[in-house]
């Protein structure tokens, strides 16, 4: 998985990442890679969870965390998000995105990491395509999310998600499941079920063929 990217380090000893962790499959997935890349030196990875409390149970996916890291012994930090303080006039998804960013990028300095790891994957990246489409970005919005984008870095970002997904059910990885993914008033959610879900039935290559061009 990390030969699709350079790190840009000639000794991993020099190495130490922020894991973006949710708790999700894919997040988890990463860091379970991670600590094969490793090889058991788990201080070298620190793991970040934000919670954007813009559901009543995220409090839950916060206790996932927490439980991983402690069982792991990772260095973890947990952050807060007051919906609230979003403005009127933006969206929840992009107010989130800000902020987690931000959020991300003060702990980066904190946690003396190099990198920011997030667990962006092909399927993510398609998703992001398509709702920069719909949003009129012109040619910029088509390129997509970037492998690598100065101190951030999506190592997953060459596989689908069905193949992340038969490593994490070949291998019984624990995760757990974000409510808010079924809520159609976010546009990715609806451009994930109403759009690249039924696509995806009719064409099994769109994903990369997609992604490919982007």
């Amino acid at each position: 998985y990390f030969e699709h990217f350079d790190f840009t380090f000639k000794k991993k000893k020099d190495l130490r990442v922020l894991l973006a962790f949710s708790g999700g499959s894919d997040s988890i997935l990463l860091l379970y890679l991670l600590l094969r890349y490793f090889k058991g030196n788990n201080q070298a990875i620190n793991i970040a969870h934000i919670n954007h409390n813009i559901r009543n149970d995220s409090f839950k996916d916060e206790a996932f965390v927490t439980k991983v890291g402690l069982e792991l012994g990772i260095n973890t930090y947990i952050r807060q998000l007051n919906p609230k303080l979003k403005l009127n006039d933006e969206s929840i998804e992009s107010w989130a995105r800000k902020e987690r960013y931000k959020l991300l990028s003060e702990i980066l300095t904190e946690s003396n990491s190099n990198v920011i790891l997030t667990g962006h994957h092909k399927n993510d990246q398609v998703e992001t395509i398509l709702k920069n489409v719909s949003e009129k970005t012109g040619l910029f919005g088509l390129s997509g999310m970037k492998s690598i984008n100065n101190n951030l870095i999506r190592p997953l970002l060459p596989f689908t998600k069905r193949e992340l997904m038969s490593l994490i059910d070949k291998y019984k990885i624990p995760y757990i499941n974000d409510s808010s993914n079924n809520d159609l008033m976010f546009k990715r959610n609806f451009i994930r079920k109403k759009v690249l879900g039924p696509w995806c039935l009719n064409d099994s290559k769109v994903v990369e063929s997609i992604a490919e061009s982007g």
